[in-house]
């Protein structure tokens, strides 16, 4: 859920706290169709409801939060296997054969 306004906000659900946490809070640049909703500094909470089944029993509702500190996601690490490309094995090949002839090649006695 993105809630875009002039601050933070926090959510309820049938007046308790709503169990979507917030992973993002802060300053954004908008698009200037959003800044005339928003104010001049727009401020974009989202929250992540992983909750399942989520209770249908209420409304969300938002308020500002007492809270305005920054919040920002934790960086997303990717650690990838390095592969050998596959595409490199036949034309290794290639020119290990061209490069093998061209060596019997020149250790032949000519002929004269």
């Amino acid at each position: 859920m993105f809630v875009l306004a002039s601050q933070r906000f926090e959510a309820t659900l049938a007046d308790k706290p709503w169990v979507a946490e917030p992973f993002y809070a802060g300053p954004i640049a908008a698009p200037s169709e959003l800044v005339t909703l928003a104010g001049e500094h727009p401020f974009a909470t989202v929250f992540a409801d992983k909750s399942s089944p989520r209770l249908g029993i209420d409304e969300v509702y938002f308020r500002p939060s007492a809270d305005q500190t920054v919040l920002h996601q934790p960086d997303i690490i990717e650690h990838r296997l390095h592969q050998f490309p596959l595409e490199a094995i036949p034309l290794t090949l290639i020119v290990l054969i061209v490069w093998r002839s061209i060596a019997r090649r020149r250790r032949r006695p000519r002929a004269t």
